[in-house]
């Protein structure tokens, strides 16, 4: 019998031992996961399923066992595991034939006013003022750029371009770059807080799970249930209520496909009042709509007004 590229590989495979086995597969995982984290978690449940082995060789069978273990887990947790699990199989040339499906759950759903609560517990703290402005400046960021928690760290001065008003997210999710545009506030924020600072600097100077601790006592101490992926999903969710297009959303956020984002409008406060307040007064949004770009454009109008007059001071001191 003539064993093709894929059979020989796999007999390769099977003659090792555990031992040999998983090791081998390591190489594979630091491939595969740029972050320091979710490697470590790979290879914690990979030494775990090693573990539950013993001597015998895996099997789709004895996957499913060990998954069995965790049954009473959280659904993300289990899925998790289910999907590390799954890559090794695959690798060893096995198909792994149980079926766990990814969560569909809601993302958090945040109140601006949580949001001020967690901001002023962060000016509470007893701590030098440059470091409650940075820790503010962080939230805002978070909130009106969506940026994950590893991103916020990863964030050098040179990936923020002031001039044009946006932000460049290096090697995100996925090993993917994105740009972020920036609201006029955030931008003279982000301004007065870079100043002299050079390119290659870390905006924050934090590491992600620095990150995550500060927003969880800011959290704690302001009694609202934030973590730090909320502001990501503030984020979200306020481009879904404004009535930001999905694909829009989607690229900002940096998610692979829209059915990801989609999530955020069953989350949307706002579009579901809004959709059930149509049923009996149809033309009530259309109102509320056009009272809002009315308003909008009058704002951009006193905004440039005042842009003009400060243009022509300035001409005149000159």
């Amino acid at each position: 019998m003539i064993l093709g590229t894929d059979g020989k590989r796999k007999l390769r495979l099977r003659r090792k031992t555990n031992d040999e086995l998983f090791p081998l597969y390591d190489s594979q995982l630091i491939l595969q996961y740029r972050s320091k984290a979710a490697l470590n978690e790979a290879r914690r449940v990979l030494g775990h399923f090693k573990s539950s082995l013993g001597q015998f060789p895996p099997t789709p069978e004895l996957a499913t066992a060990f998954l069995v273990k965790f049954k009473d887990r959280q659904p993300t947790t289990l899925y998790r595991y289910y999907s590390i699990l799954k890559g090794f199989m695959a690798w060893y040339g096995e198909k792994l034939e149980t079926k766990i499906k990814t969560p569909d759950t809601l993302p958090d759903y945040i109140e601006s006013s949580d949001i001020e609560k967690l901001k002023d517990a962060m000016r509470s703290k007893k701590t030098h003022k440059k470091v409650i402005e940075r820790n503010i400046l962080l939230i805002d960021v978070g909130i009106k750029t969506g940026l994950r928690r590893a991103e916020l760290a990863n964030l050098k001065v040179g990936d923020i371009n002031l001039a044009q008003r946006y932000l460049t997210v290096r090697m995100g999710k996925g090993m993917k770059d994105r740009i972020v545009d920036l609201t006029p506030s955030l931008s003279l924020s982000l301004e007065a807080y870079l100043k002299g600072k050079g390119p290659e600097v870390s905006v924050f100077g934090l590491q992600a799970s620095t990150i995550s601790g500060m927003i969880h006592w800011a959290a704690k101490r302001a009694g609202v249930d934030i973590h730090c992926h909320s502001l990501r999903h503030f984020f979200g969710e306020k481009l879904v209520d404004t009535g930001t297009d999905l694909e829009i959303v989607r690229r900002l956020m940096g998610h692979s496909n829209l059915g990801t984002t989609q999530r955020y409008l069953g989350r949307s406060d706002q579009q579901r009042k809004n959709a059930i307040d149509r049923l009996e007064n149809p033309t009530s949004d259309l109102e509320n709509t056009t009272q809002a770009l009315t308003k909008e454009k009058l704002e951009r109008e006193v905004k440039q007004l005042r842009l003009d007059q400060h243009t022509m001071d300035t001409g005149k001191l000159i």
